[in-house]
């Protein structure tokens, strides 16, 4: 589940309240919010339902700002293995400057090409060596960031990594 506001209205418990409600359609294994409030990005994330979150991450109650994204998911791969459900792998994802957060819902099916092409000059948070699995959005919001630092908007950079990404988004 996905849900963005922009407005002056108590940002997170907007948000949290959205996602809540569309938990009994789609269930939810993580939940993560992010807001920008003068000109910088808050995050906070955990495994875990809503509610949860809400006890595990109390500050996500009281993030604020004028604009925000949050992320509530559920994971078959979670379902199956709990090693696939860690807080690292929680949408939303981040720039390693922190300047920009990314999320998304759908599969990426070559994001592993592109991993293995920024690794090396990115940091993964959601990379869990157990399992040897990274998340795949987190790849699309470090391409992001390269085209950004290369002077393109955010927009622009958008339109840019559309087309490298295959898959399905939802």
């Amino acid at each position: 589940q996905l849900v963005a506001y922009i407005g002056d209205r108590p940002i997170a418990p907007l948000m949290l309240k959205a996602l809540e409600l569309q938990e009994p359609y789609f269930g939810a294994h993580a939940t993560g919010l992010g807001t920008l409030n003068n000109g910088k990005i808050s995050i906070a994330k955990a495994s875990g339902h809503v509610a949860k979150v809400k006890r595990k991450v109390p500050e996500i109650k009281k993030l604020g700002g004028k604009a925000g994204i949050g992320h509530s998911r559920y994971s078959n791969l979670a379902r199956n293995d709990p090693r696939m459900n860690t807080d690292e792998m929680v949408h939303p994802f981040t720039s390693d400057n922190g300047k920009l957060a990314l999320m998304h819902n759908g599969e990426i099916y070559n994001y592993m090409d592109h991993y293995t092409r920024l690794k090396s000059k990115h940091t993964f948070k959601s990379y869990a060596k157990d399992v040897d699995f990274l998340v795949d959005s987190e790849v699309a919001v470090h391409m992001l960031s390269d085209y950004v630092k290369e002077g393109f908007g955010v927009g622009e950079a958008l339109q840019l990594i559309a087309p490298q990404l295959t898959g399905t988004l939802l």
